[in-house]
């Protein structure tokens, strides 16, 4: 059995610490949050996020609203008005740059969808329409179609001085405890092991005959995590690709969504989907998704922590484009948020997106984060903190070791060792936190180490 020292322990619980305390960095001055006080689960999620976010009170925006999902033109412009009149009273139209919205708050206005097969359809979700308000584009609001997001594409952080609009998302799940533990599990400065996540790129045939345009649309999101070093698989069978390990990013593409599927997913921390897909968040209650059918919601019910999806039928041209978002996403350099890396990657404002998460959620690459000593009975790696010299004990034969500095650039690599323990020489290396990888015959560990 693998002993740990009270310095190793405390060692690793510092460095827990410092990672929390780095992401609690981030102001959240600039984030208002819109609570529907006829739906208990909009407060407790308002209040739930407001705490652990550090959000004033005066951005706490309550309204009183339908608590159904689907509304009429006439709820949205009284619910509109309320969170416009608080903005203005507040004096804090321009020092707002984002918007969260709550489960319990509105989700789609109901006015003329392509699922009555009405020309001109003007369906919108609530949060694409109150990205609108208060600014140069609020005539948009309410008319047919769409028009081109002004965000789309552009590579500076956000501003509404320089936009004119709000970055919305929205914090939704089947329930309370989903939306808890996506906050919990995401924010900004997210630690994410490029080792060992992995991203999923599921092209489906859900309904399509011909998966062609489908493939076209997200091939380069793949090539993009390929060429970037991402951990990928592909995948177009008909049926979406189940039971996968340290998922960090799901990328669904199809013609709607499937009856009756779990996906089964064991998601790092941070982790994000893309479900490009007609109706791909049309409820958030699993009262209303009577088919079962696989939507976003079940993405956060599953532990995924940050969505995009539709509230309604979408157009092949109207699919966002995802390598501009995992291009903004997992910028090493700039660090792009949630709500940015999204609004930057879809094409169209005033239309069916809704975007799920924490708008200031953001990753860095940490091949230190979310490592788990699994196979623990099996290795044993000593000192740790090291110096020079550390050795390595397994149960079974270890075949190869390679370490990895914390931004995942291999510093050693050692193959054919074949036996039960050996050494590593460490003197050539600054000090420092490492991830040791060690390789058995069929299966693989990899443990943190810190250089003194």
């Amino acid at each position: 059995m693998k002993l740990y020292s009270m310095k190793n322990t405390l060692f690793i619980s510092l460095l827990l610490f410092t990672f929390f305390t780095d992401a609690q960095t981030t102001s959240y001055q600039d984030v208002a949050v819109i609570i529907n006080d006829n739906s208990q689960n909009s407060i407790d999620i308002g209040n739930y996020f407001q705490t652990a976010r550090n959000i004033p009170d005066e951005n706490m925006i309550h309204v009183f609203a339908p608590t159904n999902e689907n509304i009429d033109s006439v709820s949205f412009e009284q619910l509109r008005a309320q969170i416009e009149n608080h903005l203005i009273n507040t004096n804090s139209v321009n020092s707002i740059n984002y918007l969260v919205t709550t489960k319990g708050v509105p989700l789609k206005i109901n006015s003329g969808c392509i699922l009555d097969n009405i020309p001109g359809s003007t369906c919108a979700s609530v949060d694409s329409e109150l990205s609108l308000i208060l600014g140069t584009y609020s005539n948009h609001i309410g008319q047919s179609g769409s028009f081109l997001n002004p965000f789309f594409n552009t590579t500076s952080n956000f501003s509404r001085d320089s936009v004119e609009m709000y970055l919305v998302t929205r914090l939704d799940g089947y329930t309370t405890e989903d939306v808890f533990n996506l906050i919990d599990n995401s924010g900004p400065s997210t630690g994410i092991n490029k080792l060992s996540a992995k991203a999923v790129v599921d092209i489906s045939n859900f309904g399509a005959s011909d998966l062609s345009p489908f493939i076209s649309k997200f091939t380069p999101a793949y090539n993009f995590l390929v060429n970037n070093s991402w951990n990928s698989e592909i995948d177009t069978n008909f049926n979406p690709l189940v039971n996968q390990d340290n998922v960090f990013s799901y990328l669904g593409i199809g013609h709607g969504p499937l009856p009756n599927t779990n996906i089964n997913y064991n998601w790092t921390e941070g982790a994000f989907g893309i479900m490009e897909m007609c109706n791909s968040a049309f409820t958030f209650n699993q009262t209303t998704n009577s088919n079962n059918a696989f939507v976003v919601a079940d993405l956060i019910a599953n532990g995924c922590t940050g969505a995009i999806g539709h509230v309604d039928y979408i157009f092949m041209s109207q699919i966002m484009d995802a390598e501009i978002f995992l291009a903004r996403y997992l910028d090493e350099n700039h660090n792009y948020n949630l709500a940015e890396s999204f609004y930057m990657a879809d094409q169209f404002s005033s239309w069916q997106t809704v975007i799920i998460g924490d708008p200031k959620a953001s990753l860095i690459i940490d091949n230190t984060a979310q490592v788990v000593e699994d196979f623990i009975q099996s290795i044993n790696i000593y000192p740790n903190p090291g110096k020079d010299i550390i050795n390595i004990v397994g149960n079974e034969l270890i075949t190869s070791i390679s370490l990895y500095d914390i931004n995942g650039r291999l510093v050693k690599k050692h193959n054919q060792i074949n036996t039960y323990s050996t050494k590593l020489n460490l003197n050539d290396l600054t000090k420092g936190i490492y991830v040791i990888e060690v390789q058995f015959r069929e299966k693989l560990t990899r443990e943190k180490i810190l250089l003194e």
